[in-house]
């Protein structure tokens, strides 16, 4: 069970650092698929808020502002002490 929480983890910290590369190329529909894979492979690891606030700023690029939204929402809903999810 161990192995298969980091590679969770993994999965999570992977997303993470191939998103700028994505989003400065404008492949913001690419950065969303892989978003949604993270949360596949990882839906309770402790930064998934991360990927939920990543998700909701393309997505918002997008013009998806209800689907921003509601990734925003939880991303504070996961890290409520966190504002970074109100800046947007």
């Amino acid at each position: 069970m161990l192995e298969s929480v980091s590679v969770e983890h993994g999965a999570i910290a992977e997303v993470s650092l191939r998103r700028p590369p994505q989003v400065a190329s404008g492949d913001y529909s690419k950065a969303v698929q892989d978003y949604n894979r993270a949360l596949e492979l990882a839906p309770l690891a402790s930064d998934t808020w991360v990927v939920y606030l990543n998700r909701g700023c393309v997505l918002n690029k997008l013009g998806d502002s209800e689907g921003a939204l509601q990734d925003l929402n939880e991303a504070l809903s996961l890290k409520p002490n966190d504002v970074s999810p109100m800046h947007l």
